[in-house]
């Protein structure tokens, strides 16, 4: 029987220990990583073997969609189910857009869980809920649009590549203003610039960016 190593990151210990317990108890799972944040499970994964991931969204210090941005990047072989309080389109093609392979309410019950992991852990998608073949066809075809756009016409300037690397680096906008000689005001503008071109929201997801397009190294 083929074993499928299993990694959790969930804040709430209750349901963390819960779903340990639960899917503990099938022969053909194993979990390997139990964690509380998406710093404890990238730290986990670096020890340990993965094969899938068990994702909450809302978690303190790095949060369930910075954490699939990472794991997207870094170990693309790491399969990913997102688990959700409350599904919407909108949040639903966020979370495939960063590479989920399936998103589920965290209201569903444990043989659909089940049924999820195994398909996945096979390459196939699961649908469930609002997510059908169809949606994920559209999905599909606007990241596609939207990495060509990029691509083409959302190259950093020299200028925002260098504001780039110091938010990598933790500069705060007074400590750039400094360092480059600029106001305050021109770093802000320039950050506003460098979100809307990346499509960044966060620092964490620019990190993934800037490594991922050689604009910063570790």
């Amino acid at each position: 029987m083929t074993t499928i190593r299993i990694a959790l990151a969930e804040d709430q210990e209750i349901i963390r220990e819960g779903l340990s317990r639960v899917l503990g108890d099938f022969l053909e799972f194993q979990i390997v990583a139990s964690s509380r944040n998406g710093k404890e499970l990238i730290e986990a994964i670096k020890e340990k073997e993965v094969d899938l991931v068990l994702l909450d969204e809302e978690m303190p210090e790095m949060n369930g969609l910075q954490t699939l941005s990472f794991l997207s990047q870094f170990h693309p072989n790491v399969k990913v189910i997102f688990l959700t309080i409350a599904e919407s389109i909108q949040s639903l093609r966020r979370y495939l857009t960063h590479g989920a392979w399936t998103v589920l309410s965290k209201s569903v019950g444990i043989d659909v869980l089940v049924n999820a992991i195994r398909q996945v852990y096979t390459n196939k998608r699961f649908y469930h809920g609002l997510l059908t073949p169809e949606f994920l066809l559209e999905v599909n075809s606007e990241s596609e649009e939207k990495e060509s756009l990029l691509d083409k016409k959302n190259v950093l300037t020299e200028r925002e590549a260098e504001i780039v690397v110091l938010i990598c680096k933790g500069r705060s906008n007074g400590e750039m203003s400094l360092e480059l000689s600029l106001s305050q005001r021109t770093v802000e503008n320039h950050r506003m610039r460098i979100s809307k071109k990346t499509q960044c929201r966060t620092t964490a997801e620019l990190v993934v960016y800037a490594i991922k397009n050689n604009v910063y190294a570790i």
